[in-house]
């Protein structure tokens, strides 16, 4: 029986590591490669190449942990991490990371959409790849998916009234 409770028992911990390891990989290189990649006449950064290339180099980093059997496990286990508590402490990095992703340093502002949009998209994915129960996931991420784009339509109603009204 699938539940709640049990969707992040579902996942081996060795997985989650490897997720983990992914995310971190990406936003450190796609950070260094910002510095790197800038536009010559603009001097604003390309986050297109940048982007790109750091999603490259931690898909092959991923692959190479995999490929040659790192034990990432049983490393946490020997750092004195017990297995037990990586699956109790995902959520609580999953969320915290969704809520990260949601505030915007640039303006300033936390965006209510975008925890719907990366909870749900992570929802979808956990579905169709490692749930048993693969349905109530993909009907959960999918709810939340709407619900993102529901709040993120009425977010650009709103903007596009204040500049109508600007402009009469």
């Amino acid at each position: 029986m699938f539940s709640l409770d049990n969707i992040f028992y579902a996942v081996d911990s060795s997985t989650l590591i490897l997720g983990a390891l992914f995310i971190i990989s990406f936003t450190v290189l796609n950070f260094i490669l910002s510095m790197f990649f800038k536009d010559r006449e603009t001097g604003k950064t390309n986050k297109g190449v940048s982007g790109t290339i750091a999603l490259v180099m931690s898909v092959l980093i991923i692959y190479g942990f995999y490929n040659y059997d790192f034990d990432l496990t049983h490393w946490f286990y020997d750092l004195g991490i017990p297995e037990g508590l990586l699956s109790t402490l995902a959520p609580i990095i999953i969320l915290a990371g969704a809520l990260y992703f949601s505030y915007s340093k640039k303006e300033g502002k936390f965006y209510f959409y975008r925890p719907f949009l990366i909870l749900g998209f992570l929802f979808v994915l956990f579905g169709i790849f490692l749930a048993y129960e693969k349905s109530l996931a993909i009907v959960i991420g999918v709810i939340l998916l709407i619900i993102g784009f529901i709040i993120l339509s009425k977010r650009k109603k709103k903007k596009i009234r204040d500049v109508r009204l600007r402009w009469e």
